[in-house]
């Protein structure tokens, strides 16, 4: 069997995973580097511009607290997304199953990394798909009374898999059991439930990778407040010290003028 990992925005990412992933696989794939440094780089990169321009600036007093009011935003903006692996539970989800040595339940499984801070474990399938169905606008909370009812998802894989049942068992119980089977808020289009998030590794993909973009979607709202506050902040700045400064120095600059002309 072939594993497939999954990366969430802002570097999204889908291909091959060992067999056996191993830690350095994790933070290689799931959650690289570069997606703390170069936010954090971006930021430091506009903070060190704003120090030259404040050089250009001629009130010692303003420069300050303009170099000072930008160090403390550019903190907000890294500690937004300044992630490290610990923050993460790796999570991994079975799209395809086959028979192994000695009648094992071999699957194939997507890898994904979801932040402890959002959830304390790794969310199960009806939660990525009610987040799924809300995100795409097709959840119908009155499908229960709708002609064909309501669209149905088997996690039975997920939960044989990690319960080390043997093929024989899932393959009998997939047939007859439908304990593993829930109800989601989604109508159904025909008796086949054509429409629906099927059990297969294309479905899997789309409802996962809209889950995992959940947490970027927030962080960009987060930074937009952010932005708006810096706004609002910079313009207190200007308008009360900048602009007291550059009142008081322009009466100084007349008061010397005056002075000179009343000396000649």
């Amino acid at each position: 069997m072939y594993n497939l990992y999954i990366r969430g925005s802002p570097f999204s990412a889908i291909g091959a995973f060992p067999e056996n992933p191993t830690e350095d696989n994790f933070r290689e794939k799931l959650i690289p580097e570069s997606y703390s440094l170069s936010i954090f780089g971006i930021i430091w990169l506009i903070y060190g511009l704003t120090i030259l321009i404040s050089l250009f600036l001629n009130h010692k007093k303003c420069s300050s607290v303009y170099i000072i009011s930008n160090f403390v935003i550019s903190l907000m903006f890294c500690n937004t997304y300044n992630y490290s692996y610990e923050d993460y539970n790796i999570c991994n989800y079975p799209f395809s199953y086959e028979r192994g040595i000695n009648n094992t339940l071999l699957t194939g499984d997507y890898y994904y990394a979801i932040l402890k801070s959002e959830r304390e474990y790794c969310p199960d399938m009806g939660i990525m798909i009610n987040y799924f169905i809300e995100k795409n606008d097709i959840d119908d909370k009155d499908c229960n009374v709708s002609e064909f009812g309501c669209c149905r998802f088997n996690e039975m894989l997920y939960y044989y898999s990690k319960l080390d049942f043997s093929f024989s068992i899932f393959e009998y119980d997939n047939e007859y059991i439908d304990d593993y089977v829930f109800t989601y808020n989604m109508d159904k289009k025909d008796d086949f439930g054509t429409n629906c998030i099927k059990n297969n590794r294309h479905d899997y993909f789309k409802v996962i990778d809209t889950y995992l973009d959940k947490k970027y979607n927030e962080d960009n709202s987060i930074k937009l407040q952010y932005i708006l506050v810096y706004i609002i902040f910079y313009i207190l700045i200007h308008v009360s010290i900048c602009g007291y400064e550059m009142m008081y120095n322009k009466e100084k600059k007349y008061d010397h003028v005056d002075a000179s002309q009343a000396s000649v």
